[in-house]
């Protein structure tokens, strides 16, 4: 035999009385289903103050992460400025080790190269001498 659980409602005059009959079964389910909605509820609040501890967390570091691809790119810039100002400087030595060498030939300090010796030359034939 079923219990069978009854909820008498008394109307607001007194006059009027309701009985609603529930039997055990019915009363089961309701309460898994409240217990489940209350837990539902409860983890989404939980979930939901936990994303707002979070979110001033992402965007500290969303904006350290900016500033840090901002250091980057300076970086990288200057980087490069290094590196040109290396290549002109290695041309600027090329040249003037060139010019060195002209002047060192022009001043006799240093002998010319018999191969370029042979590629130079004004007027008549060589002298035997």
């Amino acid at each position: 035999m079923r219990k069978n659980f009854s909820l008498i409602v008394l109307g607001e005059n007194g006059s009027s009385i309701k009985e609603i009959s529930f039997n055990q079964k019915q009363l089961l389910l309701a309460g898994l289903f409240l217990t489940g909605f209350v837990l539902f509820i409860t983890i989404i609040f939980y979930k939901i103050s936990i994303l707002k501890e979070i979110s001033p967390d992402t965007q500290k570091l969303e904006t350290a992460l900016s500033m840090q691809s901002n250091q980057l790119v300076t970086q990288r810039k200057k980087i490069l400025n290094f590196n040109n100002k290396i290549e002109m400087l290695k041309k600027d030595l090329q040249r003037l080790n060139r010019y060195e060498k002209e002047v060192k030939i022009i001043a006799g300090i240093e002998a010319i190269d018999d191969s370029s010796r042979n590629l130079v030359g004004i007027g008549g034939p060589q002298s035997s001498d």
